[in-house]
């Protein structure tokens, strides 16, 4: 292997194209995208859960002579929970509790209120069904899928062009050894006939015929 050349086979050849290749990086990014946007659909199935805490006080002036305070205060808490999720029929059903608490310096009891809840909601019309439900899914996989179809029609067209240049510069080679040898042995034999014709056991032809051989395969 002379200085500054790189051989490789076949193989080789097939491994530096496909993790070189730019446009074939760029594609193979776009599976990974289609893996996430599948994901961003079936999160939508997903168990929801929501949990808030509210808490608020209040002061007024007291302007009636009927309630012996300067000023009225309230305070109010709430506490709510609630837990949901999509349907594959297109549907939704939930769960909620809720509970407050409020009082006031002008009233002698607190107030309690709260609540248990349970919402079942199904179209039967527009949106009924698995297929819509399940839409973001499939479009969502389809396109992963004819992302895959690119990345493998670009790959397989890639590695088409990297063989069929790998054998076209192995030809090159091959046929600019063969000639090589072809010269060498051209020149061999006119030094041969060139000594020949010296020592008078060939004629001026010979070397003639041989010159030109050696010339032709130079060129």
């Amino acid at each position: 292997c002379a200085e500054g050349e790189l051989r490789l086979s076949l193989d080789d050849s097939f491994r530096r194209a496909m993790n070189d290749n730019l446009n074939l990086k760029a594609t193979a990014l776009g599976i990974r995208y289609d893996d996430y946007t599948i994901e961003r659909a079936q999160s939508s199935f997903d168990p929801a859960l929501s949990f808030r805490v509210n808490k608020s006080n209040s002061e007024s002036p007291n302007y009636t002579k009927y309630i012996p305070v300067s000023s009225i205060e309230q305070k109010s808490s709430s506490a709510s929970l609630s837990l949901g999720r999509n349907l594959s029929t297109g549907g939704n059903l939930s769960f909620g509790a809720y509970n407050a608490l409020s009082e006031s310096n002008v009233e002698s009891t607190k107030n309690y209120s709260g609540y248990l809840g349970f919402s079942f909601d199904q179209p039967l019309l527009k949106g009924f069904g698995k297929k819509n439900a399940y839409a973001n899914i499939y479009l969502a996989r389809l396109s992963g899928d004819a992302t895959i179809r690119s990345v493998e029609s670009s790959a397989i067209s890639l590695l088409a062009q990297v063989e069929r240049a790998y054998w076209t510069l192995v030809y090159a080679h091959q046929t600019l050894n063969v000639r090589s040898m072809a010269l060498a042995q051209a020149e061999s034999l006119l030094a041969y006939n060139e000594k020949a014709r010296d020592l008078g056991v060939l004629v001026e032809s010979d070397v003639l015929e041989a010159k030109s051989a050696f010339l032709s395969r130079k060129q």
